[in-house]
């Protein structure tokens, strides 16, 4: 009898002890816990099928917004957010375009997370002295909405059609987060270029390449020096739906390889076109072109439907008409063709989309030739 109290009383010990080891760690483990600041977390991962409403809501919100702010700097560029190309690689006279924007003065809108894109069209331009400078561009997959709306309104957005209605902008919001960056993109570029010493600069997205590019240099020395001095806006890629059967293009200036274009269209009258692809403006057209934002489309719907396409009261012209000129090359429609497969209508000018090698940032899809 006294063996088993004994014993009993021996395993009543190393319980007490075990119990009190135990509550001493599960109180380390939580003054760690409090100590540790929730961007420390990781939130934790669903199983497939467990839809986010199932876990503790406290837990998903605080740790979706600490993810969104590790990843703001990132997602949300100020205007000057350029990365420069290297100078060395700059010889004076080399480069026709760059005599005419400076050696930083040609903006290629590129995500930070993304180098193939640039370093793709970046090498391609190459071969005509053109070095680009990398505009990290506003990332719509962790942007956040206000951002996002400084660039184009939002159609989940509450009243956003009524918005959109009441200032007399096109569309009712952009249908994407992306659509809606990119727009932001052009915006901060166009901020940027308002702030550089040179009074012209080219704007350009990273799947822009040279149409011919080996004769590019010097037939864009002899059609620059046929621009007329007031224009404001030159664009050297752009697209109109349709065949080009129905598209009416009449050359404005004939400068060779080269010709300057004013009124484009079709029978029924003018029509500027989309597609944001490469296209230069002087700093006297950057106001004008900031007062689209924000828009209520996609940004090359923007320019055209809200910009190139007005006609201002008192003027019989359109504004693309008096401020803008579009730079293409003979048989461009056909060259890019047999290259580049384009989703939306037929791509002019002397720069293209390389839509077949890159998928497009807005649907992230590739047309296939």
């Amino acid at each position: 009898m006294l063996i088993s109290l004994m014993t009993l009383h021996g395993l009543s010990c190393k319980l007490l002890i075990l119990s009190l080891l135990s509550q001493c760690l599960w109180s380390v483990t939580a003054k760690e816990d409090e100590q540790s600041s929730p961007s420390d977390r990781e939130p934790a991962a669903c199983t497939p099928g467990e839809s986010l409403l199932q876990l503790k809501k406290g837990h998903i919100s605080s740790s979706a917004e600490d993810s969104r702010k590790r990843n703001r700097q990132f997602c949300e560029q100020p205007s000057d957010s350029i990365i420069p190309p290297d100078l060395s690689l700059f010889q004076a006279g080399k480069s026709g375009l760059h005599d005419v924007v400076g050696p930083d003065g040609v903006l290629m809108i590129s995500l930070e997370r993304d180098d193939h894109r640039f370093e793709f069209s970046k090498e391609h331009i190459s071969a005509a002295g053109i070095h680009p400078s990398k505009l990290l561009a506003t990332d719509g997959t962790c942007a956040s909405e206000s951002v996002l709306g400084m660039g184009c309104a939002s159609q989940n957005a509450m009243n956003s059609d009524e918005w959109c209605a009441s200032l007399q902008k096109t569309g009712t919001g952009c249908s994407s987060r992306a659509e809606q960056a990119i727009a932001d993109s052009h915006r901060r570029a166009l901020m940027a270029a308002s702030e550089r010493e040179h009074d012209w600069t080219l704007i350009m997205e990273d799947d822009a390449l040279l149409v011919r590019p080996h004769r590019w240099d010097a037939a864009f020395r002899k059609a620059w020096a046929k621009v007329p001095p007031k224009t404001e806006i030159i664009r050297l890629s752009w697209c109109l739906p349709g065949n080009s059967s129905e598209i009416l293009q009449p050359t404005y200036i004939d400068a060779s390889d080269f010709k300057l274009i004013k009124w484009n269209g079709y029978s029924t009258g003018y029509r500027a076109g989309g597609c944001t692809s490469a296209y230069m403006v002087h700093r006297t057209a950057i106001p004008e072109m900031l007062g689209v934002f924000p828009c209520c489309c996609a940004v090359d719907c923007c320019f055209e439907n809200d910009l190139y396409n007005r006609v201002r009261s008192g003027s019989r012209e359109t504004r693309g008409m008096t401020i803008m000129l579009s730079m293409d090359t003979w048989g461009s429609a056909d060259y890019i063709a047999e290259r580049e497969q384009s989703s939306w209508g037929v791509q002019y000018g002397i720069m293209m989309q390389a839509s077949s090698d890159l998928a497009s940032t807005r649907t992230g899809l590739a047309d296939s030739m």
